[in-house]
């Protein structure tokens, strides 16, 4: 596969740098990292990625929960790209996954098993 464009939508800066460093060290990757999900809405508007790594536990008025409905209508140009939910929150994890057909992965423990998502939605996309 040639180069992946991951967006990671998270509102913690040390999350982001490791989660960035991590793709980079095992994938020829152009990353996007906001903790905004109002930004990431906008900046999803006009550019398609291979794969979103949100946590839905975003901060600001307008949430994750929110960001990965709308990037699973009709409408959106990334309505079909694989969505990995990065969190603490188990009980939203179990939630919202089987509605949205997402790929969930827990924060606790290392920052290394999210590789097991992202190896996942990759070969789904290239078969």
């Amino acid at each position: 596969m040639d180069e992946i464009n991951v967006l990671i939508l998270d509102q913690n800066k040390l999350v982001q740098t490791g989660l960035k460093n991590l793709i980079n060290q095992n994938f020829k990757a152009s990353i996007t990292c906001l903790d905004d999900a109002e930004e990431a809405i906008e900046v999803c508007k006009g550019r398609v990625f291979t794969i979103m790594i949100v946590d839905p536990m975003c901060p600001d008025s307008f949430d994750g929960e929110e960001f990965i409905r709308a990037q699973r209508q009709f409408y959106s140009i990334n309505k079909d790209t694989p969505i990995i939910v990065f969190t603490e929150d188990i009980e939203f994890v179990t939630r919202i996954t089987d509605e949205f057909s997402l790929h969930p992965e827990t924060k606790i423990g290392p920052i290394t098993k999210i590789l097991n998502p992202i190896n996942m939605a990759l070969s789904k996309l290239s078969a």
